[in-house]
Protein backbone atom coordinates (compact mmCIF):
# COMPACT_ATOMS: atom_id res chain seq x y z
CA UNK A 1 0.00 0.00 0.00
CA UNK A 2 1.08 3.25 -0.88
CA UNK A 3 -1.18 5.38 1.02
CA UNK A 4 -2.93 3.40 3.66
CA UNK A 5 -5.65 4.71 5.87
CA UNK A 6 -6.69 5.04 9.26
CA UNK A 7 -10.40 5.36 10.11
CA UNK A 8 -11.92 5.31 13.53
CA UNK A 9 -15.18 3.90 14.11
CA UNK A 10 -17.75 3.60 17.35
CA UNK A 11 -17.54 -0.20 18.77
CA UNK A 12 -20.92 -0.63 18.38
CA UNK A 13 -21.42 -3.87 16.41
CA UNK A 14 -24.24 -2.54 14.18
CA UNK A 15 -21.29 -0.27 12.41
CA UNK A 16 -19.68 -3.06 10.58
CA UNK A 17 -19.53 -6.44 8.84
CA UNK A 18 -17.46 -8.73 7.83
CA UNK A 19 -17.35 -8.26 4.32
CA UNK A 20 -17.09 -4.28 4.86
CA UNK A 21 -13.78 -5.02 7.15
CA UNK A 22 -12.32 -6.89 4.72
CA UNK A 23 -12.84 -4.34 1.87
CA UNK A 24 -11.35 -2.00 3.70
CA UNK A 25 -8.28 -4.15 4.59
CA UNK A 26 -8.33 -4.89 0.85
CA UNK A 27 -7.92 -0.95 -0.18
CA UNK A 28 -5.52 -0.49 2.40
CA UNK A 29 -7.66 1.38 5.28
CA UNK A 30 -7.08 0.27 8.40
CA UNK A 31 -9.75 0.55 10.87
CA UNK A 32 -9.25 1.13 14.57
CA UNK A 33 -12.36 0.42 16.59
CA UNK A 34 -12.91 2.97 19.60
CA UNK A 35 -15.03 1.74 23.29
CA UNK A 36 -18.92 2.12 21.99
CA UNK A 37 -19.85 3.43 25.42
CA UNK A 38 -17.61 6.07 26.06
CA UNK A 39 -18.06 8.42 23.34
CA UNK A 40 -16.98 11.54 25.79
CA UNK A 41 -13.93 10.17 26.36
CA UNK A 42 -12.52 8.80 23.27
CA UNK A 43 -14.81 10.14 19.76
CA UNK A 44 -13.31 13.50 18.66
CA UNK A 45 -16.94 14.20 17.20
CA UNK A 46 -18.63 13.93 20.97
CA UNK A 47 -15.11 16.25 22.36
CA UNK A 48 -15.20 19.10 19.53
CA UNK A 49 -17.64 20.08 16.57
CA UNK A 50 -20.50 18.61 18.21
CA UNK A 51 -19.94 20.09 21.25
CA UNK A 52 -19.76 23.48 19.55
CA UNK A 53 -22.44 22.97 17.60
CA UNK A 54 -25.00 22.31 20.46
CA UNK A 55 -23.60 25.85 21.95
CA UNK A 56 -24.28 27.34 18.62
CA UNK A 57 -27.77 25.66 18.58
CA UNK A 58 -28.94 27.39 21.77
CA UNK A 59 -27.37 30.51 21.36
CA UNK A 60 -29.76 30.75 17.77
CA UNK A 61 -32.67 29.21 19.46
CA UNK A 62 -32.14 31.86 22.62
CA UNK A 63 -32.04 34.79 19.81
CA UNK A 64 -34.58 33.13 17.94
CA UNK A 65 -37.14 33.37 20.87
CA UNK A 66 -35.77 36.74 21.61
CA UNK A 67 -37.68 37.36 17.82
CA UNK A 68 -40.45 35.62 18.08
CA UNK A 69 -41.39 37.31 21.54
CA UNK A 70 -42.71 36.55 24.87
CA UNK A 71 -45.87 35.11 23.55
CA UNK A 72 -45.06 32.46 20.66
CA UNK A 73 -43.45 29.64 21.76
CA UNK A 74 -40.42 28.15 19.92
CA UNK A 75 -42.05 25.33 17.98
CA UNK A 76 -40.75 22.46 15.60
CA UNK A 77 -41.35 24.25 12.08
CA UNK A 78 -39.20 27.14 13.07
CA UNK A 79 -36.71 24.07 13.79
CA UNK A 80 -35.02 24.29 10.34
CA UNK A 81 -34.24 28.11 10.32
CA UNK A 82 -32.44 27.85 13.87
CA UNK A 83 -30.22 24.78 12.44
CA UNK A 84 -29.38 26.48 9.47
CA UNK A 85 -28.33 30.14 11.57
CA UNK A 86 -26.74 27.40 14.26
CA UNK A 87 -24.79 25.44 10.89
CA UNK A 88 -23.76 28.59 9.56
CA UNK A 89 -22.26 30.17 12.38
CA UNK A 90 -20.46 26.70 13.04
CA UNK A 91 -18.87 27.15 9.78
CA UNK A 92 -17.99 31.04 10.14
CA UNK A 93 -16.31 30.09 13.58
CA UNK A 94 -12.26 30.98 13.55
CA UNK A 95 -12.73 28.18 16.20
CA UNK A 96 -14.33 25.68 14.32
CA UNK A 97 -10.96 24.01 12.35
CA UNK A 98 -8.60 23.83 15.19
CA UNK A 99 -11.44 22.60 17.50
CA UNK A 100 -11.52 19.88 15.68
CA UNK A 101 -7.99 19.00 15.48
CA UNK A 102 -7.87 19.57 19.37
CA UNK A 103 -10.75 16.86 19.77
CA UNK A 104 -8.39 14.48 18.24
CA UNK A 105 -5.95 15.33 20.56
CA UNK A 106 -8.11 15.78 22.96
CA UNK A 107 -8.86 11.69 22.93
CA UNK A 108 -5.19 10.74 21.99
CA UNK A 109 -6.00 9.74 18.48
CA UNK A 110 -3.57 12.44 16.93
CA UNK A 111 -0.89 12.19 17.07
CA UNK A 112 -1.54 8.46 17.76
CA UNK A 113 -0.77 7.65 21.08
CA UNK A 114 -1.10 4.53 22.82
CA UNK A 115 -1.34 5.60 26.80
CA UNK A 116 -4.56 8.09 25.75
CA UNK A 117 -8.19 7.75 24.64
CA UNK A 118 -9.09 4.83 22.98
CA UNK A 119 -5.65 3.29 22.33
Amino acid sequence: MTNPKILFIDGHDSHFGFDALQYALNHGVYIIFLRSNASCLDQPNDNGHNCMFKHCYGIAVHEYQQKLGPLIKYSKSDCNAVLATAFANLLASKKYQPTIVNAFGNCGLFPLSAGRGGM
